[in-house]
Protein backbone atom coordinates (compact mmCIF):
# COMPACT_ATOMS: atom_id res chain seq x y z
CA UNK A 1 0.00 0.00 0.00
CA UNK A 2 1.20 3.43 -0.93
CA UNK A 3 -1.41 6.12 -1.37
CA UNK A 4 -4.59 6.92 -0.14
CA UNK A 5 -7.11 8.90 -1.78
CA UNK A 6 -10.74 9.93 -1.31
CA UNK A 7 -13.12 11.57 -3.73
CA UNK A 8 -16.28 13.62 -3.88
CA UNK A 9 -16.40 14.60 0.37
CA UNK A 10 -20.00 15.73 1.16
CA UNK A 11 -19.23 19.25 1.84
CA UNK A 12 -21.09 20.48 5.26
CA UNK A 13 -22.67 23.37 5.36
CA UNK A 14 -22.28 26.22 7.85
CA UNK A 15 -23.58 29.76 7.54
CA UNK A 16 -26.16 28.41 5.23
CA UNK A 17 -23.57 27.55 2.39
CA UNK A 18 -21.53 24.24 1.74
CA UNK A 19 -18.06 24.70 2.25
CA UNK A 20 -14.89 22.34 2.62
CA UNK A 21 -13.27 20.70 5.31
CA UNK A 22 -10.17 19.59 6.84
CA UNK A 23 -9.59 15.57 6.47
CA UNK A 24 -7.51 12.86 7.68
CA UNK A 25 -7.39 9.38 7.84
CA UNK A 26 -5.91 6.78 10.61
CA UNK A 27 -5.54 2.50 9.75
CA UNK A 28 -6.07 -0.02 12.40
CA UNK A 29 -5.70 -3.68 12.34
CA UNK A 30 -9.06 -4.05 13.86
CA UNK A 31 -12.29 -2.49 15.43
CA UNK A 32 -10.96 -2.01 18.70
CA UNK A 33 -6.50 -2.03 18.12
CA UNK A 34 -5.12 1.61 18.38
CA UNK A 35 -4.17 3.02 14.78
CA UNK A 36 -0.88 2.20 13.69
CA UNK A 37 -0.76 4.66 11.35
CA UNK A 38 -2.24 7.86 11.06
CA UNK A 39 -1.69 10.85 8.35
CA UNK A 40 -1.09 14.15 7.94
CA UNK A 41 -4.27 16.34 7.54
CA UNK A 42 -5.35 17.76 4.25
CA UNK A 43 -6.59 21.40 4.18
CA UNK A 44 -9.81 22.85 2.35
CA UNK A 45 -10.45 20.02 0.47
CA UNK A 46 -13.09 17.81 -0.79
CA UNK A 47 -10.94 15.24 -2.95
CA UNK A 48 -7.77 14.99 -0.41
CA UNK A 49 -5.13 12.92 -1.47
CA UNK A 50 -2.33 12.17 1.34
CA UNK A 51 1.51 11.63 1.14
CA UNK A 52 2.44 8.41 0.17
CA UNK A 53 3.18 5.91 3.26
CA UNK A 54 5.24 2.73 3.64
CA UNK A 55 4.73 0.27 6.14
CA UNK A 56 7.99 -2.45 4.92
CA UNK A 57 10.28 -0.97 8.00
CA UNK A 58 7.21 -1.37 10.99
CA UNK A 59 8.96 -3.62 13.82
CA UNK A 60 5.66 -5.27 14.17
CA UNK A 61 5.31 -8.59 12.23
CA UNK A 62 1.78 -8.86 12.65
CA UNK A 63 1.66 -5.89 10.38
CA UNK A 64 3.70 -7.31 7.78
CA UNK A 65 1.24 -10.54 7.22
CA UNK A 66 -2.25 -9.05 8.13
CA UNK A 67 -4.63 -8.38 5.04
CA UNK A 68 -7.31 -6.94 7.29
CA UNK A 69 -7.30 -3.39 8.62
CA UNK A 70 -9.88 -0.62 9.28
CA UNK A 71 -9.43 2.97 7.94
CA UNK A 72 -11.28 5.62 8.95
CA UNK A 73 -11.60 8.77 8.01
CA UNK A 74 -11.86 11.82 9.85
CA UNK A 75 -13.25 15.55 9.15
CA UNK A 76 -13.66 19.10 10.78
CA UNK A 77 -13.42 22.77 10.71
CA UNK A 78 -10.69 25.05 12.13
CA UNK A 79 -11.17 28.91 12.32
CA UNK A 80 -8.42 31.06 10.48
CA UNK A 81 -5.72 31.57 12.23
CA UNK A 82 -7.01 28.82 15.01
CA UNK A 83 -3.76 25.67 15.29
CA UNK A 84 -5.30 22.29 14.28
CA UNK A 85 -6.79 20.59 17.18
CA UNK A 86 -7.52 16.62 15.60
CA UNK A 87 -9.61 15.42 18.85
CA UNK A 88 -12.19 17.62 17.25
CA UNK A 89 -12.41 15.65 14.04
CA UNK A 90 -15.85 13.99 13.96
CA UNK A 91 -15.62 10.25 11.67
CA UNK A 92 -16.70 10.68 8.05
CA UNK A 93 -16.38 7.20 6.86
CA UNK A 94 -15.18 3.81 8.06
CA UNK A 95 -14.00 0.92 5.78
CA UNK A 96 -12.99 -2.20 6.83
CA UNK A 97 -10.70 -3.14 4.45
CA UNK A 98 -9.87 -6.86 3.18
CA UNK A 99 -6.54 -7.33 1.12
CA UNK A 100 -7.92 -10.11 -0.91
CA UNK A 101 -11.60 -8.13 -1.60
CA UNK A 102 -10.51 -5.27 -3.77
CA UNK A 103 -11.37 -5.15 -7.55
CA UNK A 104 -8.75 -3.91 -10.52
CA UNK A 105 -9.72 -0.13 -11.47
CA UNK A 106 -7.11 0.52 -13.96
CA UNK A 107 -2.86 0.67 -13.95
CA UNK A 108 -2.42 4.53 -14.70
CA UNK A 109 -5.24 7.05 -14.35
CA UNK A 110 -4.48 10.04 -16.37
CA UNK A 111 -5.42 13.53 -16.14
CA UNK A 112 -7.91 13.31 -19.25
CA UNK A 113 -10.00 10.38 -17.57
CA UNK A 114 -13.56 11.44 -16.72
CA UNK A 115 -13.93 9.34 -13.42
CA UNK A 116 -17.29 10.17 -11.41
CA UNK A 117 -16.79 8.82 -7.91
CA UNK A 118 -20.00 7.90 -5.77
CA UNK A 119 -20.05 9.92 -2.70
CA UNK A 120 -17.63 9.68 0.10
CA UNK A 121 -15.15 7.28 -1.49
CA UNK A 122 -12.05 6.16 -1.25
CA UNK A 123 -9.37 4.41 -3.90
CA UNK A 124 -5.88 2.76 -2.78
CA UNK A 125 -2.95 2.63 -4.87
CA UNK A 126 -0.96 -0.37 -4.87
CA UNK A 127 1.93 -1.05 -6.73
CA UNK A 128 0.57 -2.81 -9.78
CA UNK A 129 -2.02 -0.42 -9.74
CA UNK A 130 -5.08 1.53 -8.44
CA UNK A 131 -7.95 -0.56 -6.63
CA UNK A 132 -11.38 -0.35 -5.56
CA UNK A 133 -13.68 -1.96 -2.99
CA UNK A 134 -15.64 -4.82 -5.00
CA UNK A 135 -19.48 -4.27 -3.24
CA UNK A 136 -19.13 -0.07 -3.66
CA UNK A 137 -21.03 1.30 -6.60
CA UNK A 138 -18.12 1.40 -9.35
CA UNK A 139 -17.34 4.49 -10.39
CA UNK A 140 -18.28 5.93 -13.75
CA UNK A 141 -16.17 7.14 -16.97
CA UNK A 142 -13.59 3.52 -17.32
CA UNK A 143 -12.85 2.25 -20.29
CA UNK A 144 -13.72 -1.09 -20.88
CA UNK A 145 -11.23 -3.25 -20.43
CA UNK A 146 -11.00 -1.98 -16.82
CA UNK A 147 -14.49 -2.06 -16.74
CA UNK A 148 -14.22 -5.58 -17.66
CA UNK A 149 -11.64 -6.41 -15.25
CA UNK A 150 -13.98 -4.83 -12.30
CA UNK A 151 -17.07 -6.54 -13.22
CA UNK A 152 -15.30 -10.04 -13.75
CA UNK A 153 -12.14 -11.92 -13.22
CA UNK A 154 -11.33 -14.87 -15.42
CA UNK A 155 -8.86 -17.27 -14.19
CA UNK A 156 -8.04 -21.17 -15.58
CA UNK A 157 -8.90 -23.35 -13.59
CA UNK A 158 -6.08 -26.02 -14.03
CA UNK A 159 -3.64 -23.16 -12.90
CA UNK A 160 -5.92 -22.85 -9.46
CA UNK A 161 -4.26 -23.90 -6.43
CA UNK A 162 -5.28 -24.86 -2.98
CA UNK A 163 -4.20 -22.34 -0.43
CA UNK A 164 -2.64 -22.84 2.75
CA UNK A 165 -4.78 -24.01 5.85
CA UNK A 166 -4.39 -22.70 9.27
CA UNK A 167 -2.61 -25.57 10.51
CA UNK A 168 0.18 -24.96 7.35
CA UNK A 169 0.10 -21.61 8.16
CA UNK A 170 1.01 -22.12 11.69
CA UNK A 171 3.83 -24.72 11.20
CA UNK A 172 5.57 -22.22 8.79
CA UNK A 173 5.42 -19.55 11.29
CA UNK A 174 6.95 -21.99 13.85
CA UNK A 175 9.73 -22.53 11.74
CA UNK A 176 10.27 -19.14 10.95
CA UNK A 177 10.92 -18.29 14.35
CA UNK A 178 12.91 -21.26 14.82
CA UNK A 179 15.46 -19.80 11.92
CA UNK A 180 15.32 -16.59 13.83
CA UNK A 181 16.29 -18.15 16.92
CA UNK A 182 19.05 -20.23 15.12
CA UNK A 183 20.80 -16.99 12.95
CA UNK A 184 20.87 -15.33 16.59
CA UNK A 185 22.70 -17.62 18.65
CA UNK A 186 25.00 -17.83 14.94
CA UNK A 187 25.57 -14.42 15.36
CA UNK A 188 26.15 -14.81 19.02
CA UNK A 189 28.48 -17.11 18.47
CA UNK A 190 30.38 -15.40 15.53
CA UNK A 191 30.62 -12.07 17.62
CA UNK A 192 32.48 -13.98 20.10
CA UNK A 193 35.04 -15.92 18.30
CA UNK A 194 35.78 -12.24 16.48
CA UNK A 195 36.20 -11.00 20.03
CA UNK A 196 38.52 -13.93 21.31
CA UNK A 197 40.33 -13.50 17.95
CA UNK A 198 40.76 -9.68 18.06
CA UNK A 199 42.23 -10.01 21.86
CA UNK A 200 44.72 -12.97 20.89
CA UNK A 201 45.87 -10.40 17.86
CA UNK A 202 46.03 -7.47 20.63
CA UNK A 203 48.04 -9.98 22.89
CA UNK A 204 50.82 -11.39 20.53
CA UNK A 205 51.58 -7.81 18.54
CA UNK A 206 51.59 -6.01 21.62
CA UNK A 207 55.46 -5.27 22.00
CA UNK A 208 55.43 -4.89 18.32
CA UNK A 209 53.38 -1.92 18.88
CA UNK A 210 55.59 -1.14 22.14
CA UNK A 211 58.80 -0.79 19.90
CA UNK A 212 57.04 0.94 17.25
CA UNK A 213 56.14 3.70 19.43
CA UNK A 214 59.35 4.42 20.81
CA UNK A 215 60.77 4.76 17.40
CA UNK A 216 57.41 6.87 16.62
CA UNK A 217 58.72 9.03 19.75
CA UNK A 218 62.23 9.33 18.99
CA UNK A 219 61.68 10.35 15.61
CA UNK A 220 59.49 12.76 16.73
CA UNK A 221 62.43 13.88 19.67
CA UNK A 222 64.97 14.19 16.50
CA UNK A 223 62.29 16.45 14.67
CA UNK A 224 61.25 18.61 17.27
CA UNK A 225 65.47 19.19 18.36
CA UNK A 226 66.11 20.36 14.22
CA UNK A 227 62.94 22.60 14.53
CA UNK A 228 64.35 24.54 17.66
CA UNK A 229 67.90 24.85 15.97
CA UNK A 230 66.52 26.29 12.93
CA UNK A 231 64.17 28.69 15.34
CA UNK A 232 67.43 29.75 17.55
CA UNK A 233 68.88 29.84 14.04
CA UNK A 234 66.28 32.45 12.79
CA UNK A 235 66.15 34.20 16.24
CA UNK A 236 69.65 34.94 15.80
CA UNK A 237 69.47 36.60 12.53
CA UNK A 238 66.51 38.97 13.49
CA UNK A 239 68.55 40.08 16.71
CA UNK A 240 71.49 41.24 14.02
CA UNK A 241 68.78 42.83 12.33
CA UNK A 242 67.16 44.25 15.10
CA UNK A 243 70.55 45.89 16.14
CA UNK A 244 71.00 47.23 13.21
CA UNK A 245 67.84 49.00 13.04
CA UNK A 246 68.50 50.32 16.53
CA UNK A 247 71.62 52.08 15.57
CA UNK A 248 69.78 53.83 12.70
CA UNK A 249 67.30 54.52 14.38
CA UNK A 250 69.02 56.17 17.34
CA UNK A 251 70.73 58.03 14.61
CA UNK A 252 67.96 59.39 13.33
CA UNK A 253 66.67 60.41 16.98
CA UNK A 254 69.81 62.36 17.50
CA UNK A 255 69.11 64.35 14.24
CA UNK A 256 65.67 65.04 15.30
CA UNK A 257 66.83 66.37 18.83
CA UNK A 258 68.87 68.91 16.99
CA UNK A 259 66.37 69.81 14.63
CA UNK A 260 63.96 70.10 17.47
CA UNK A 261 66.32 72.71 19.35
CA UNK A 262 66.53 74.65 16.50
CA UNK A 263 62.48 74.42 16.04
CA UNK A 264 62.06 75.45 19.38
CA UNK A 265 64.63 78.55 19.17
CA UNK A 266 62.77 79.36 15.95
CA UNK A 267 59.33 79.13 17.45
CA UNK A 268 60.62 81.52 20.11
CA UNK A 269 61.16 83.86 17.91
CA UNK A 270 57.89 83.66 15.82
CA UNK A 271 55.90 83.81 19.28
CA UNK A 272 57.49 87.37 20.03
CA UNK A 273 56.65 88.03 16.25
CA UNK A 274 53.39 87.03 16.84
CA UNK A 275 52.88 88.67 20.03
CA UNK A 276 53.68 91.99 18.57
CA UNK A 277 51.86 91.46 15.40
CA UNK A 278 48.60 90.64 17.73
CA UNK A 279 49.50 94.07 19.44
CA UNK A 280 49.79 95.88 16.33
CA UNK A 281 46.61 94.60 15.08
CA UNK A 282 45.11 95.65 18.05
CA UNK A 283 46.05 98.87 17.47
CA UNK A 284 44.77 98.92 13.91
CA UNK A 285 41.50 97.96 15.20
CA UNK A 286 41.33 100.34 17.95
CA UNK A 287 42.10 103.31 15.31
CA UNK A 288 39.80 101.44 12.95
CA UNK A 289 37.02 101.72 15.81
CA UNK A 290 37.50 105.18 16.67
CA UNK A 291 37.38 106.34 13.07
CA UNK A 292 34.07 104.28 12.36
CA UNK A 293 32.76 106.15 15.73
CA UNK A 294 33.68 109.72 13.88
CA UNK A 295 32.16 108.83 10.33
CA UNK A 296 28.97 107.92 12.47
CA UNK A 297 29.07 110.79 14.60
CA UNK A 298 29.17 112.75 11.69
CA UNK A 299 26.60 111.08 10.28
CA UNK A 300 24.09 111.71 12.95
CA UNK A 301 24.90 115.38 12.24
CA UNK A 302 23.88 114.90 8.64
CA UNK A 303 20.86 113.16 9.20
CA UNK A 304 19.81 114.81 12.42
CA UNK A 305 17.41 112.17 14.46
CA UNK A 306 15.45 114.93 17.07
CA UNK A 307 12.36 114.47 19.12
CA UNK A 308 8.93 115.43 17.13
CA UNK A 309 6.69 118.32 18.99
CA UNK A 310 3.15 116.92 19.40
CA UNK A 311 1.13 114.46 21.10
CA UNK A 312 2.38 111.26 19.59
CA UNK A 313 6.07 111.75 20.44
CA UNK A 314 7.40 110.15 17.59
CA UNK A 315 11.37 110.81 16.25
CA UNK A 316 11.62 113.00 12.93
CA UNK A 317 14.98 112.57 11.30
CA UNK A 318 15.88 116.30 9.11
CA UNK A 319 12.97 117.70 10.17
CA UNK A 320 10.36 114.88 8.69
CA UNK A 321 8.50 113.10 11.51
CA UNK A 322 8.04 109.45 10.57
CA UNK A 323 5.88 107.05 12.81
CA UNK A 324 6.87 103.81 13.40
CA UNK A 325 5.39 101.12 10.66
CA UNK A 326 2.03 102.70 10.57
CA UNK A 327 1.54 105.13 7.95
CA UNK A 328 -2.20 106.08 7.75
CA UNK A 329 -3.12 109.48 7.45
CA UNK A 330 0.80 111.05 6.34
CA UNK A 331 1.71 113.06 3.85
CA UNK A 332 3.34 110.40 0.72
CA UNK A 333 5.65 112.14 -0.12
CA UNK A 334 7.12 113.54 3.29
CA UNK A 335 6.84 109.55 4.24
CA UNK A 336 8.73 108.74 1.23
CA UNK A 337 11.50 111.12 1.74
CA UNK A 338 12.05 110.65 5.24
CA UNK A 339 12.40 107.06 4.42
CA UNK A 340 14.78 107.92 1.45
CA UNK A 341 17.08 109.39 4.71
CA UNK A 342 16.60 106.62 6.58
CA UNK A 343 17.74 104.27 3.46
CA UNK A 344 20.74 106.49 2.64
CA UNK A 345 21.67 106.72 6.15
CA UNK A 346 21.44 103.00 6.85
CA UNK A 347 23.33 102.42 3.95
CA UNK A 348 26.34 104.46 4.67
CA UNK A 349 26.49 103.49 7.90
CA UNK A 350 26.89 99.66 7.13
CA UNK A 351 30.02 100.66 4.19
CA UNK A 352 31.72 102.10 7.00
CA UNK A 353 30.91 99.15 9.10
CA UNK A 354 31.63 96.52 6.83
CA UNK A 355 28.53 94.92 6.97
CA UNK A 356 26.88 93.70 3.73
CA UNK A 357 23.39 93.36 3.49
CA UNK A 358 21.26 90.31 3.11
CA UNK A 359 18.40 92.91 1.47
CA UNK A 360 20.50 95.46 -0.77
CA UNK A 361 19.45 99.57 -0.31
CA UNK A 362 19.70 101.80 -3.71
CA UNK A 363 19.33 105.01 -1.81
CA UNK A 364 17.86 107.73 -4.50
CA UNK A 365 16.08 110.14 -1.69
CA UNK A 366 12.44 110.10 -2.36
CA UNK A 367 12.52 107.21 -4.66
CA UNK A 368 14.76 104.77 -3.08
CA UNK A 369 13.80 100.71 -3.48
CA UNK A 370 14.86 97.41 -1.66
CA UNK A 371 15.63 94.19 -3.39
CA UNK A 372 15.20 90.64 -1.68
CA UNK A 373 17.45 88.24 -3.44
CA UNK A 374 16.67 85.35 -0.64
CA UNK A 375 13.12 84.72 -0.61
CA UNK A 376 12.43 81.38 -2.46
CA UNK A 377 8.28 81.99 -3.22
CA UNK A 378 9.51 85.37 -5.47
CA UNK A 379 9.88 84.73 -8.91
CA UNK A 380 13.49 85.21 -10.40
CA UNK A 381 12.79 88.42 -11.81
CA UNK A 382 14.66 90.96 -10.83
CA UNK A 383 12.33 93.65 -11.06
CA UNK A 384 9.59 91.63 -8.72
CA UNK A 385 12.25 90.81 -6.84
CA UNK A 386 12.49 94.81 -6.05
CA UNK A 387 10.07 96.89 -3.61
CA UNK A 388 9.73 100.14 -3.26
CA UNK A 389 10.25 102.72 -0.16
CA UNK A 390 7.59 104.85 -1.26
CA UNK A 391 3.73 104.54 -1.88
CA UNK A 392 3.41 107.05 -4.40
CA UNK A 393 1.54 105.16 -7.32
CA UNK A 394 2.98 101.80 -6.21
CA UNK A 395 0.70 99.03 -4.37
CA UNK A 396 0.28 99.38 -0.84
CA UNK A 397 1.30 95.50 -0.28
CA UNK A 398 4.86 96.36 -2.03
CA UNK A 399 5.61 99.22 -0.07
CA UNK A 400 4.86 97.68 3.17
CA UNK A 401 7.12 94.85 2.77
CA UNK A 402 9.94 97.72 0.96
CA UNK A 403 9.21 98.89 4.59
CA UNK A 404 9.75 95.75 6.61
CA UNK A 405 13.38 94.44 4.60
CA UNK A 406 14.46 98.20 5.84
CA UNK A 407 14.21 97.48 9.43
CA UNK A 408 15.29 94.12 8.89
CA UNK A 409 18.65 95.58 7.48
CA UNK A 410 19.04 97.99 10.90
CA UNK A 411 18.10 94.74 13.06
CA UNK A 412 20.73 93.75 11.08
CA UNK A 413 23.24 96.53 11.82
CA UNK A 414 22.38 95.84 16.07
CA UNK A 415 22.78 92.70 16.07
CA UNK A 416 26.10 93.60 14.51
CA UNK A 417 26.71 95.65 17.29
CA UNK A 418 25.48 93.38 19.94
CA UNK A 419 22.05 95.32 20.67
CA UNK A 420 18.46 93.50 20.35
CA UNK A 421 15.97 95.89 19.70
CA UNK A 422 12.27 96.11 21.79
CA UNK A 423 10.30 96.09 18.28
CA UNK A 424 11.95 95.63 15.38
CA UNK A 425 9.40 97.89 13.43
CA UNK A 426 10.26 100.85 15.24
CA UNK A 427 12.00 102.32 12.66
CA UNK A 428 13.75 105.52 13.67
CA UNK A 429 14.08 104.19 17.18
CA UNK A 430 16.05 101.63 16.41
CA UNK A 431 18.25 103.09 14.43
CA UNK A 432 18.93 106.25 16.96
CA UNK A 433 19.76 103.21 19.37
CA UNK A 434 22.50 102.50 16.91
CA UNK A 435 24.33 106.32 16.77
CA UNK A 436 23.82 106.51 20.30
CA UNK A 437 26.10 103.22 21.25
CA UNK A 438 28.46 104.43 18.75
CA UNK A 439 28.08 108.08 20.67
CA UNK A 440 28.64 106.83 23.93
CA UNK A 441 31.53 104.59 22.22
CA UNK A 442 33.26 107.71 21.22
CA UNK A 443 32.76 109.65 24.57
CA UNK A 444 34.13 106.73 26.32
CA UNK A 445 37.08 106.75 24.00
CA UNK A 446 37.58 110.94 24.79
CA UNK A 447 37.27 110.49 28.50
CA UNK A 448 40.43 107.34 28.25
CA UNK A 449 42.19 109.80 26.17
CA UNK A 450 41.60 113.32 27.77
CA UNK A 451 40.60 114.54 24.30
CA UNK A 452 37.65 116.63 24.01
CA UNK A 453 34.97 115.55 22.15
CA UNK A 454 32.13 117.30 19.72
CA UNK A 455 28.70 117.53 20.39
CA UNK A 456 26.10 115.47 18.79
CA UNK A 457 23.72 118.11 18.15
CA UNK A 458 22.03 116.13 15.35
CA UNK A 459 20.98 113.39 17.78
CA UNK A 460 18.41 113.81 20.79
CA UNK A 461 19.26 112.84 24.07
CA UNK A 462 15.86 113.10 25.39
Amino acid sequence: MSVIFGRNFSPIERAGKPKPYHSFFTLALSETSPPFYTSEVVLNSTNPTWKAFDLTGKKDALLSRSSDCVIRVWSGFVETGQPIDTTAFQLLIKWDLNLYGLSFLKRKIESTDQLHFPLNSLALKLADGFYWVSNSPEPKGLDLESAQKLSMLRVDRNKVKRSYSRSSLMRINTLQQAINIAHGNIKSVTERTEAFMRTAVLANHGLKASVEKLRLLIAKRRQDEAAQRRLQKAEATELQVARAEFAERERVVRQSHGALAGAKAELKEMSTKLTDRRHMLWQAQSMVTVRQTRIILELSQIFPLLQAEGPNGNLSICNLTLPNSDYAGCDEEAVSTALGYVAHLTFMISKYLEVPFRFPISPMCSRSHIKDDISTSTPDNPKERTYPLYSVKKERLQFDYGVFLLNKNIQQLLNHCMLQPADARNTLPNLRMLLVHYINLHQQHTAATGMTSPMAGGLSTA
